[in-house]
């Protein structure tokens, strides 16, 4: 499929000058898709020769001539007055070939690979996607990697000062990518422990994982959602217990390696606000090929519940409310290698990760079952 360019092209300039006072302007050369259209000014009704490089054309009185077989590479076209030749107007320009050959993948998850043969005389390529342009390439370049989804049909054309070459279109498909399923619980990736009760003094570890990565990865991005907060849960700074009481780690559990690559980044925070405390937790490395059939650790979270205590007390160096219900709600980001971030979900079947267990619901008090509770 070849599509004709919706912007203006560019105009070669004029090499040789005009010889006589009766030509008002210069030659020029418009390039178009697998034409070039050469222009001369008219003199009258004089009779001109139109040659390239030297070879005769045609003979015209109308100041335009379009070449529908242009040649690739740099070539002069002229026109010469037959009644006075000396007056010739000459203009070089490079011609490109008409297209390149374009392929474009349709086996790979999230992204299309576009391949095109080089051209020569060119200075650059246009690629589009579904008739938009999507990116210029320099010179030389015939490859691109389209981060996308679903199925695009990209054209590329190459281009140089003079204008374009006609463009080749092919077809690509990306393979969409499959959910990664998060998994929140206490003490281990799996199986998934939801509720942890408040047993006193003590340290509890809370374990962030994901499963079904099908790509090199780069990084992930996790947020924890803790809510409602009393004092036994606010590590925040000036909190209760203060951030020294969270102590947060990206090394392995036993059968849940870590996610992580060399030279690994961290970045974190615990952030308290209108009730809700916001656990933030990055993590970026060098890139980490993962198996897709494997569970991996993004993040383990040891609380340091050894100042917390049920209910509440007098005691400033205590934190009250530790037997009180928490929920935690999970988000997380992994980042690929190409570019692509993927949003997790919970996995099927997962429930919800509590503190203390799901809070008790309280029953309507009628009038009967008020005055039954005195019989």
């Amino acid at each position: 499929m070849r599509l004709t360019p919706s912007f203006p092209l560019m105009v070669a300039v004029a090499l040789c000058a005009v010889t006589s006072p009766a030509w008002s302007v210069d030659c020029a050369v418009a390039q178009h898709p697998a034409k070039n259209v050469f222009y001369w000014p008219v003199f009258k009704t004089a009779l001109v020769k139109v040659t390239r490089d030297g070879v005769l054309l045609t003979t015209s009185t109308t100041g335009i001539y379009t070449d529908t077989s242009p040649l690739e590479g740099t070539h002069m076209y002229c026109a010469s007055p037959v009644s006075n030749p000396a007056e010739s107007c000459c203009v070089t320009v490079t011609t490109l070939p008409s297209n390149t050959t374009c392929s474009a993948s349709s086996d790979q998850v999230g992204k299309v690979t576009i391949h095109w043969s080089d051209s020569i005389f060119e200075t650059g390529y246009r690629l589009y996607r579904d008739d938009q342009v999507a990116t210029e390439l320099p010179e030389n370049d015939t490859s691109y990697v389209d981060v996308t989804s679903g199925s695009h049909t990209y054209c590329v054309e190459p281009f140089n000062f003079g204008g374009n070459a006609g463009r080749s279109c092919c077809q690509g498909t990306a393979i969409d990518i499959p959910p990664i399923a998060l998994r929140l619980s206490w003490n281990s990736c799996s199986p998934q422990i939801t509720d942890q009760d408040f047993a006193g003094p003590g340290s509890y570890t809370l374990v962030v994982s994901a499963f079904g990565t099908v790509e090199p990865v780069i990084g992930h991005d996790s947020q924890i959602l803790i809510h409602p907060v009393f004092d036994a849960w606010r590590f925040d700074e000036g909190g209760c217990q203060d951030v020294g009481r969270l102590h947060l780690s990206n090394a392995g559990l036993l059968g849940c390696p870590a996610m992580a690559g060399a030279n690994p980044l961290p970045i974190t925070s615990y952030a308290f606000l209108d009730g809700v405390c916001n656990l933030r937790l990055a993590l970026s490395f060098d890139d980490f090929v993962t198996d897709p059939s494997q569970r991996y650790l993004l993040w383990k979270i040891v609380f340091d519940h050894s100042h917390s205590v049920p209910g509440t007390d007098a005691d400033p160096t205590t934190c009250d409310d530790a037997d009180r219900t928490v929920q935690f709600d999970l988000t997380a980001r992994i980042g690929l290698t190409d570019g692509h971030v993927i949003t997790g979900s919970s996995s099927p079947g997962e429930a919800t990760v509590f503190w203390n267990g799901l809070p008790v619901a309280a029953k309507p008090m009628t009038w009967g079952r008020l005055k039954g509770l005195y019989r």
